[in-house]
């Protein structure tokens, strides 16, 4: 993914940008949704009221969020640390609204 950072930095300041982004947070989102539908109704906490469309759309965007920032940065992570900096972001939500 990495190697198509100049093309990513040249579509992030347009109009199209903004809908390629939009477009590949839908298509993480279908993935996520496919995933994990029958396993959030599972094992979703009964207190949690946190609905999964939202839930859906959190890892999505917060996926595309720090993806954005990678590959817009000067000094890149390599791949592993992006992958960490991820699911440092992501896990303690997934343990406090899962059983």
């Amino acid at each position: 993914l990495y190697e198509y950072r100049n093309e990513w930095k040249a579509l992030s300041g347009s109009q199209a940008g903004v809908i390629v982004r939009q477009s590949i947070q839908e298509m993480i989102g279908n993935l996520i949704k496919e995933e994990f539908k029958a396993e959030f109704q599972k094992r979703k906490k009964s207190d949690s009221e946190i609905p999964f469309e939202l839930f859906v759309d959190y890892l999505a965007s917060t996926f595309m969020s720090v993806t954005s920032w990678w590959l817009n940065s000067k000094n890149p992570l390599p791949p592993n640390a992006v992958n960490d900096i991820y699911c440092a972001l992501v896990i303690p939500s997934l343990k406090s609204n899962f059983d």
